[in-house]
């Protein structure tokens, strides 16, 4: 969504919010983006409030904890409506961005926020909670927590997941820097514990990889296969190497993704996209391979 808000006019750059910034000054770009996924042919889209981060609301824009929720309510409608508009089944779940969001310093790619004192656990969870409250009472029951850099923030995610209604369930994604480790700079976390993390937690739908590089994906899912126990993984990686807080940097071509999709369907991914720089042409070509799975 952020690079193709960016691709369609946006300056995400020059706001907090980052992608999130187009719901309150561009919603018909953020209504223009949903659309232009859909068309390319997905079965499932995300509502926009990755970035949509409500201690960067109350900060920031000065709004009171209601108005900052209903912002990100206004938010879903935008999803739900594009969705409702386009005459076939689209599924919409609610997307949560990682802790990160409230920096805008591209630390959810060293997650150098894990070993500040001061983000406790407790901060954590809390974080997940306020970011679910105005998505539950929007009556969403699916939830995507994305792009997660460190086995201690994916632990407090699922504990906020654990504590809301029994009809509620999510997939929970981590961001890698290579083919067997999360992005945490300051230690060696391997994806491996992730998936034995969440493999039996029966409000986990699926364990994802996001944000990462294309060539560490089919790694990543040999190294955590072993332990899924039958939980289904969803991936959707980049079509760039880094990123320095603005600009993504060397591009990589979706053929790596192309190429690879019957093997991660091997692995036991179920759910198949893009994140940074994959365009809704490259999402058609994904959706044309991933149809003939059975």
């Amino acid at each position: 969504m952020g690079t193709l808000i960016k691709d369609l006019g946006y300056n995400i750059n020059d706001h907090p919010l980052w992608s999130g910034g187009a719901n309150i000054d561009r919603p018909d770009i953020v209504d223009e983006a949903h659309k232009r996924f859909i068309q390319a042919g997905v079965d499932i889209i995300l509502t926009n409030t990755y970035h949509s981060n409500i201690q960067v609301m109350l900060e920031k824009f000065d709004l009171s904890q209601e108005e900052a929720e209903n912002q990100i309510k206004e938010t879903t409608k935008i999803a739900l409506k594009a969705a409702a508009d386009i005459g076939h089944e689209v599924k919409v779940i609610a997307s949560i961005g990682p802790y990160a969001t409230n920096f805008r310093d591209a630390s959810e790619y060293t997650a150098a926020y894990i070993d500040d004192p001061n983000v406790t656990e407790e901060v954590l969870c809390n974080y997940y909670i306020n970011q679910m409250k105005p998505l539950l009472e929007m009556e969403f029951k699916t939830f995507a927590f994305e792009t997660i850099p460190a086995l201690k923030e994916v632990q407090c995610a699922l504990k906020a997941l654990n504590q809301t209604e029994n009809d509620v369930s999510a997939w929970i994604s981590v961001t890698c820097k290579d083919g067997e480790h999360l992005r945490r700079q300051s230690e060696e976390e391997n994806f491996s514990d992730v998936v034995k993390l969440l493999a039996s937690n029966p409000k986990v739908i699926a364990i994802g990889i996001n944000c990462t590089d294309p060539n560490h994906i089919t790694s990543l899912l040999k190294s955590g296969s072993k332990y899924a126990n039958g939980k289904p993984f969803v991936v959707y990686p980049n079509c760039w190497n880094d990123y320095d807080g603005e600009n993504f940097i060397g591009e990589i071509s979706t053929k790596v993704i192309l190429d690879n999709l019957p093997e991660w369907y091997s692995l036991g991914t179920r759910i198949f996209g893009g994140c940074c720089m994959v365009s809704p042409d490259d999402i058609q070509k994904i959706a044309s391979i991933c149809r003939k799975f059975h």
